[in-house]
């Protein structure tokens, strides 16, 4: 066999890595067949001088840096350099050159029939994990959205607050004969005050060894309640509570609460009167 006939029927002999070595011969490369035998000879010369074994497919291992995919491509080609690999050798020895895992263990449970049914299981699991990843990715993303979102709301809360705050330390010291507590139960104003804002707690859990009477809730105590002393300051400011101020000169106005007639002594003597500071 000879001349131009045998360059176009030699490939049909060849097989492997032999057939991919022809595949990639650049074009035009080969002058007539004389051409193509020395060329294929200074080729594979080598490996008739050392046939490679069956073995050898065993020695082949996944590197720790490797990634899969690249890993199946070289596999896959070392694979093809050794003439004669049984198929079920091929398997085997993929398996056993993959890097202990999830992929390994689906491969040795389940052996896979061919070589090409282990490289689509292979291909799978690559596509199962970059989903997963991704999936991830976008759960990640949402929650940071979410956490920007939450510090800006605590942000704009601890704003408020500080704000408010603020506020309350401009409040000017009052003494009054009634606590906050007592007076929010006593006197009639009140019901004009303003409702409370929601509890907010640094810890994020209530005080449940503490009552306020303001909010109807636990948490902190009534007496120590900012927004109701704030409350109170105002109701002092309009003269609502002048008559709690010791000292205080009376108004026209009698309250509701004053108009208690002493019957029973003349002379019931100086009351006692307690003083509670209203300030922070």
């Amino acid at each position: 066999m000879g001349g131009p006939g045998g360059c176009h029927l030699f490939p049909g002999t060849l097989q492997g890595y032999a057939l991919e070595w022809f595949a990639k011969l650049p074009e035009k490369s080969i002058q007539d067949y004389a051409d193509l035998k020395k060329k294929f000879i200074a080729q594979f010369v080598q490996q008739k001088k050392r046939q490679r074994s069956h073995l050898e497919a065993h020695l082949i291992k996944q590197r720790e840096s490797e990634s899969l995919r690249n890993f199946i491509t070289g596999y896959t080609e070392e694979c093809q350099k050794i003439p004669g690999l049984p198929e079920s050798q091929q398997v085997s020895g993929f398996t056993l050159a993959l890097l202990p895992g999830e992929l390994q263990d689906e491969l040795s449970k389940r052996i896979p029939l061919t070589f090409q049914e282990a490289i689509d299981k292979a291909f799978d699991f690559i596509r199962s994990k970059e989903t997963t990843s991704l999936v991830r990715g976008i759960a990640k993303k949402e929650k940071f959205g979410r956490g920007l979102a939450s510090e800006e709301h605590k942000e704009e809360h601890l704003d408020r607050e500080e704000r408010f705050q603020q506020y309350i330390k401009d409040i000017s010291i009052v003494n009054l004969v009634k606590c906050p507590r007592d007076l929010l139960n006593t006197e009639t104003v009140c019901t004009t005050f303003k409702p409370p804002s929601p509890m907010a707690f640094k810890s994020g859990k209530k005080n449940m060894n503490q009552y306020c009477e303001f909010h109807e809730d636990h948490g902190h105590d009534t007496n120590a309640y900012r927004q109701l002393k704030w409350e109170i300051k105002r109701a002092l400011d309009e003269g609502k509570l002048e008559h709690l101020v010791p000292g205080a000169k009376q108004t026209r106005k009698t309250f509701a609460w004053q108009r208690k007639v002493v019957e029973e002594d003349d002379d019931p003597g100086e009351p006692e009167v307690h003083v509670y500071m209203v300030h922070e």
